[in-house]
């Protein structure tokens, strides 16, 4: 009996949908196992339950998950490599006992354990739509503002203030990453750490239109299929021809940087929503 071994991932949300999780899904698919475990953030389990047993997803230690701002890249700033292989070590020690094997029939694939964040090839990434279970419609179909600290401040704060004034209906989102936190329906959650990022990818999903400066957020939203308004500086990867399109039939994306004309900005939001009011 063989068994393949997707982790440990102790890094950030971004790099984990941007690579670690399209890499977990080719791999998935390429090779030929008997049982496939995945090990990653218990936080962040949902991410994979469409292809991975979610019996056989493992959580890393909570304490690891929590500290969201210590997760940099692949890696977390306070687990050096040493600490990273003891805990390689642990899992398959767990999974052996599981699976009554010897440690080595368990083969184990993951991303280099190095501070730099080198990008996978793509041919070795399989992006998919990630399925969710249908939750509640308290906010759907909302328009969903995510600030994130990628985009430049200026530009997020009239975008909001044009929000207010327009009296749209909106709500804003995010991570510990993003702006306006006193303000976030999801950091304002006292469950913010076990359904956080659920929410995130659930309110994209149910999104009227999501509006966020080039990051993974948009990526996400393309994924998800949702009316997209993004902007930055190398934004060829998200327009129709890009890796990160995936396709989305309504998605506005524009070069901008921080010394950007805001009524420009501004105006091109205006008219976006006004154009595809109808459609969504």
């Amino acid at each position: 009996m063989e068994v393949l071994l997707l982790g440990p991932y102790v890094g950030s949300f971004k790099e984990e949908v941007l690579n670690f999780r399209p890499y977990a899904r080719w791999l998935y698919d390429v090779l030929d196992y008997d049982e496939v475990y995945l090990n990653t953030h218990s936080n962040r389990k949902f991410l994979y339950y469409d292809f991975i047993d979610p019996s056989h997803i493992i959580p890393i230690f909570e304490n690891i998950s929590r500290d969201e701002l210590s997760q940099v890249g692949y890696i977390h700033e306070e687990i050096d490599q040493k600490d990273y292989n003891l805990i390689s070590r642990g899992i398959k020690d767990h999974i052996a006992d599981i699976e009554n094997v010897n440690k080595r029939d368990i083969k184990q694939h993951s991303i280099n354990y190095i501070k730099s964040t080198p990008q996978i090839e793509i041919h070795k990434k399989r992006f998919e739509k990630i399925v969710l279970d249908k939750n509640s419609d308290k906010y759907k179909n909302k328009i969903v503002f995510i600030p994130d600290e990628t985009g430049s401040k200026r530009i997020l704060k009239s975008i909001k203030e044009y929000l207010e004034l327009e009296n749209l209906d909106f709500v804003i989102a995010g991570d510990r990453r993003t702006y306006f936190q006193n303000e976030n329906i999801v950091l304002n959650r006292v469950d913010y750490f076990e359904k956080g990022w659920r929410m995130n990818l659930q309110l994209i999903t149910d999104a009227k239109l999501v509006i966020t400066p080039i990051s993974h957020w948009a990526t996400l939203s393309n994924l998800q299929s949702v009316p997209l308004f993004t902007w930055g500086e190398n934004i060829g990867q998200y327009r129709e021809d890009g890796i990160y399109h995936f396709g989305n039939k309504i998605c506005l994306s524009f070069p901008a940087d921080g010394d950007t004309n805001i009524d420009s900005i501004i105006g091109m939001l205006n008219y976006f929503i006004k154009e595809i009011r109808n459609e969504i």
